[in-house]
């Protein structure tokens, strides 16, 4: 016998390698098979073991797969030598998908380096060796690997499936509440969008009780009901439609007649696109492997992938990604497009402040971002001075006037820690620069002056100038907390967590519209010192503030997708525009598929500044002004199709260039030329591109280089 262990919702063991493996109410265990290591008489200790309420255990190629727990899905290392500390192991990799508390998990199917799980309705295929050779759906640095596909949501009873599924000739099988559903394993037939989500090859009639796991043995699927045990053979149940290819590419603003081929299509199919004010001709079946349809895009239409779906009259559906292309209109790029001033709006003399602004509304966008500078505000509990600023500039308050009075929504970035809440926070050059969260004992007064913020400029502010009032709705909670420059002597997830937990309530309490967003995460990677961790990555720094609780503190998410030397184009996980689809399938993940990426701050450097490292020709040189105009279409062009669905406004800093200092090193001197103006304001091609877009919109292809050489 083991020493005391609680059964879990099913204490099915798995035998594998001479182990044991059960799950229990809260862990799973693995025990000696011959009851010799870790026994003393008749009672053996756990060899290793995992917190967790799991699952049955499943056992492949020395590797323990178990659904539910905190993760949804996760593997384990069956000789507990990996990711373990002593007795008690961690995850090689986990799913991270939410599990409803209470919920009864079944166990994963494993075949061909895939695991298939059953949770919340749906299955979902996950990719079981992706974290050690670089699959781009295991997120780097974290051990998070995200979906290969998925079905649908249960949007209805025939949608839901339910109980452990079961994989025969590269088919997946799964029960359900009303019907039997047959899937592609490998995530290609019926399967369309992003994330991707799979549609089944066909579905068994209803029967009133649905169907519990099915299984197959020699050929044959068995699955139960209440009504019986029922056998069908799959090569003789008739196939659903399938669909390979959709072509050509619709345009916006013009009908398009597109051909779809596939098999077992019927003449009396139909036809529907998830377009939004799409409007479809009757399709015309040109046999049972294809037929045309045209399609008809209306002007204003988001150029991005979309779901087409055919019905056939056997209730049996098929879908496959049908692309939208063309020019992006200008309104949508100004109503998602931003410029943030610089030099700092707080610390600029009122003309050059004003300048800045009146050159932002002159680009056609429709955002900017104004740091909301705590130290300088609050420089004491009791002293507050929303006009202190230098030369007589009138501080924020005049910046945000200057910004409304020439019609921008403003992002208000709520950031850096005045003296007295952060004593320790040293200066920086024989400057205070406040670059370090709140002392634990100020988290309070840093929610206080995001109330008192909200209740200034908030939509229910009563302060009398108008263009203060309900002049910010969006607050940003920091910026960039993921960078050890701006999170001071190192960043902190606790803190900031802590921080967003406490400013999400005090905001909404004076103001229930606000928008509230975490601080842009800068596109690091991970990286440690002797003290510990100095740089999070942006999904490292996600996924800590999701295991901190902190998914309830905030309305959308914000990243600054700079890619520079890449092409924002150029899909790698080391590219910040990348990120922001990563960052996206997290918080998919986490539940919060319906919250936005903003995208707050990103550029790209122009100058004459060498290679500061001649065997690195990616790194270190700035580009031609020409070049930052095409990277500019790029940014736009990839923000507008490809991320459409799933992100908010992107902001480009900035307006002008940082006067140059030859002091500075030379990686760093290239960032002082982000402006789509000289230093005179004397317009970069980039600013008439800026124009050209949010008159005329954007369209591809992409016109930059992939990086610079």
């Amino acid at each position: 016998s083991s020493t005391p262990f609680t059964p879990g919702w099913d204490a099915s063991p798995t035998i594998a390698s001479g182990r044991v493996f059960i799950a229990g109410a809260d862990s799973v265990a693995a025990f000696d098979v011959a009851g010799v290591s870790g026994c003393w008489g008749q009672v053996c200790a756990p060899l290793w073991s995992a917190n967790g309420s799991y699952s049955s255990p499943a056992v492949v190629a020395g590797t323990v797969y178990l659904a539910g727990g905190d993760h949804g899905l996760a593997a384990f290392d069956a000789a507990g030598a990996n990711h373990c500390m002593g007795t008690v192991c961690a995850p090689l990799w986990s799913a991270t998908l939410s599990v409803g508390a209470g919920e009864k998990v079944d166990p994963p199917a494993i075949a061909n380096g895939v695991a298939y799980v059953v949770l919340r309705g749906a299955v979902f295929a996950f990719d079981t060796v992706g974290y050690l050779r670089g699959s781009d759906r295991c997120l780097k640095n974290v051990d998070l690997c995200t979906p290969l596909w998925q079905t649908a949501p249960g949007a209805s009873s025939t949608d839901v499936v339910a109980g452990a599924p079961s994989l025969g000739n590269r088919v997946l099988y799964a029960g359900g509440q009303d019907r039997l559903a047959a899937f592609d394993a490998s995530g290609a037939d019926n399967c369309a969008a992003f994330p991707k989500e799979c549609a089944p090859l066909w579905r068994s009639a209803v029967t009133p009780t649905g169907f519990a796991a099915p299984i197959v043995v020699g050929g044959t699927l068995l699955a139960g009901s209440a009504d019986g045990l029922h056998a069908f053979q799959p090569s003789a149940v008739t196939a659903g439609p399938t669909l390979t290819a959709v072509a050509p590419d619709a345009s916006i603003g013009s009908t398009t007649t597109v051909t779809v081929t596939g098999t077992n299509l019927d003449a009396a199919l139909s036809v529907a696109v998830s377009i939004p004010g799409a409007t479809l001709g009757a399709p015309t079946v040109l046999s049972a492997t294809a037929f045309t349809v045209a399609v008809t895009v209306p002007e204003g239409t988001a150029a991005a992938q979309y779901t087409l779906t055919v019905h056939n009259p056997d209730e049996r559906d098929a879908t496959r990604t049908i692309a939208v292309v063309g020019a992006t209109s200008g309104p949508e790029v100004a109503a998602r497009a931003g410029i943030s001033a610089f030099p700092g709006s707080l610390w600029a003399a009122p003309a050059d402040r004003d300048a800045d602004a009146q050159a932002v509304a002159a680009a056609g966008v429709g955002w900017t971002a104004l740091d909301l500078d705590w130290k300088s505000i609050q420089s004491s509990r009791t002293d507050w001075g929303w006009a202190r600023g230098v030369l007589n500039n009138g501080g924020f308050d005049g910046a945000v006037r200057s910004a409304r009075a020439r019609g921008l929504q403003i992002v208000g970035t709520i950031t850096y820690s005045p003296k007295w809440a952060s004593p320790s926070c040293a200066n920086q050059n024989g400057t205070y620069v406040g670059h370090c969260f709140p002392d634990a004992a100020h988290v309070v007064d840093f929610a206080n002056f995001a109330r008192a913020a909200a209740q200034r400029y908030g939509s229910q502010s009563t302060v009398a100038d108008p263009l203060l009032r309900g002049s910010i709705t969006n607050w940003q909670i920091w910026n960039e907390p993921n960078h050890q420059e701006f999170s001071l002597p190192r960043p902190d997830p606790d803190r900031y967590a802590a921080m967003l937990q406490a400013a999400y309530p005090a905001i909404k309490g004076a103001d229930p519209a606000a928008t509230i967003i975490t601080g842009g995460t800068a596109p690091s990677g991970d990286a440690f010192d002797v003290g510990g961790q100095t740089e999070f990555a942006p999904t490292t720094w996600l996924l800590a503030l999701y295991d901190r609780g902190a998914g309830n503190s905030f309305d959308a998410i914000a990243h600054h997708p700079y890619s520079f030397p890449w092409n924002p184009l150029d899909d790698a996980d080391f590219n910040g525009f990348t990120q922001v689809r990563y960052l996206y399938l997290v918080m998919a993940a986490h539940g919060d598929g319906g919250k936005k990426v903003w995208g707050t701050e990103m550029g790209a450097p122009t100058g004459s500044v060498p290679l500061a490292d001649p065997n690195q020709p990616c790194f270190g040189r700035s580009m031609t002004e020409a070049e930052q105009a095409q990277w500019l279409h790029d940014y736009y062009l990839g923000w507008n199709t490809t991320f459409r669905s799933f992100t908010g406004p992107l902001i480009w800093k900035a307006t002008r260039d940082d006067p140059p200092d030859l002091t500075q090193p030379l990686n760093t001197q290239l960032w002082n030329n982000l402006g789509l103006l000289r230093v005179d304001r004397s317009p970069k091609p980039a600013f008439s591109t800026f124009q050209q877009m949010t008159g005329s919109g954007v369209s591809g292809p992409r016109q930059g280089a992939h990086c610079w050489k």
